[in-house]
């Protein structure tokens, strides 16, 4: 089964590869937070984020639509327009996990 990692395990993995340029877990934290708050910004206004090697973060427009309510197939439901946000993996990345 596959271990699911929270933001606390990506501040340890970097506090392991920098040691000598995070001064502590805190501060480790701190960074990964400050990098997860850019990228939500950028989608959330409509910008891509790409990181070369990794993917390319964006937002895309669901147009609105009427849908079929499950436990009723006769009656109607209207799904308003929305944003969502999607992740497009870089070919290196994909590359990587398909290695594993």
């Amino acid at each position: 089964m596959s271990e699911i990692l929270f933001a606390n395990d990506l501040a340890d993995g970097l506090m392991e590869k920098l040691p000598k340029d995070i001064p502590s877990k805190a501060a480790a934290r701190r960074i990964v937070d400050a990098i997860f708050d850019q990228i939500s910004d950028a989608v959330s206004n409509g910008n891509s984020v790409r990181i070369s090697g990794f993917g390319t973060f964006e937002s895309v427009e669901h147009a609105a639509r009427t849908a079929v309510n499950p436990n009723d197939p006769s009656q109607k439901i209207d799904v308003p327009a929305k944003r969502k946000p999607k992740f497009r993996a870089a070919g290196a990345f994909r590359d990587a996990v398909a290695d594993k």
